[in-house]
């Protein structure tokens, strides 16, 4: 092949420029800007997240549709769903509890989605997430709006975290679960969102982390979805106490079904795995591009 060395300049230029933009592109299309995105590799992603789930699974599986819980097998699989934008129908939520109930470990954390306490509901849980924004005066990070919970009980859901950095959480309501983590005895509800301890708001140690048996399973409640963002998981012990909730499993699956949108390229790789007609029709396209080309220098 000559053509190359034939080039003139513009030609070369226009190459170089026509490869850099399809590598820009490949890159949009295989990021996503959506907070908790799971491709998000900005600091309210959950990239590190999906990094630190390899290490557990070689594979981490990335749930666009809560029918992918069936194809796992519940007792070495672990699911996660953060902050979920839309709520869980009716036929959906029994989907994630059958996975917990037959032996699987579900993680929830959200702080204000009402949708949430909606699947708790359905699911059986006792846990209910309060949606009044959390402070503490005395133990932070930054702003009384970073919270710090010092109570984080010995358990092996904890692993060795003694602290945990919240960023705009809440705080749950166990109604009988066991409580993981709770705040220091400087925090508030602030109810009215003042941004003020009022004579209405009592301190006191809150619930952050809850967990309880659901069947064969377990379920573990978060009160602030924050705590896996890029910007806060290597905050004090927060990896760790991820590490700790992941650890164990043989099979990951980050629940991102009803939070945001998959980026273009990565939806496509997802659709490429799950569908077999998909992957044959692209090999005899790309066995006949191949033809094509090679009999074009054959002539």
């Amino acid at each position: 092949m000559t053509w190359i060395s034939d080039l003139d300049a513009p030609g070369a230029l226009l190459i170089s420029l026509t490869a850099v933009t399809a590598v820009l592109l490949i890159v949009l299309l295989s990021t996503s800007s959506t907070a908790f995105g799971a491709y998000n590799p900005t600091w309210d992603g959950t990239s590190t997240l999906r990094d630190e789930a390899s290490t557990v699974a070689e594979d981490p599986v990335i749930v666009t549709n809560v029918s992918e819980y069936r194809e796992t097998d519940p007792s070495s699989s672990v699911a996660l769903v953060l902050s979920p934008a839309r709520s869980y129908g009716s036929g959906e939520a029994e989907t994630v509890q059958q996975f917990v109930r037959a032996g699987g470990t579900l993680i929830v954390a959200d702080d204000f989605g009402t949708g949430t306490n909606q699947l708790l509901t359905d699911i059986g849980a006792q846990t209910r997430i309060d949606g009044r924004p959390l402070r503490d005066g005395e133990e932070f990070y930054r702003s009384p709006a970073l919270p710090v919970a010092t109570g984080v009980q010995p358990h092996p859901l904890t692993g060795g975290a003694s602290r945990l950095t919240l960023n705009h959480a809440t705080a749950l309501r166990p109604n009988g679960a066991l409580v993981l983590a709770r705040t220091s005895p400087y925090a508030y509800l602030d109810a009215n969102r003042n941004e003020t301890l009022d004579s209405s708001e009592n301190l006191g140690r809150y619930p952050v982390v809850t967990t309880e048996r659901l069947g064969q399973g377990r379920l573990v409640v978060v009160s602030d979805p924050s705590l896996f963002i890029n910007a806060m998981i290597d905050r004090d012990d927060n990896r760790e106490f991820v590490g700790a909730l992941l650890a164990d499993h043989q099979t990951v699956l980050l629940d991102y079904s009803h939070t945001g949108e998959i980026p273009p390229l990565t939806a496509f790789q997802i659709s490429l795995q799950d569908s077999p007609m998909l992957r044959l029709m692209l090999g005899l396209v790309g066995v006949l591009g191949v033809a094509l080309v090679g009999s074009r220098y054959a002539e």
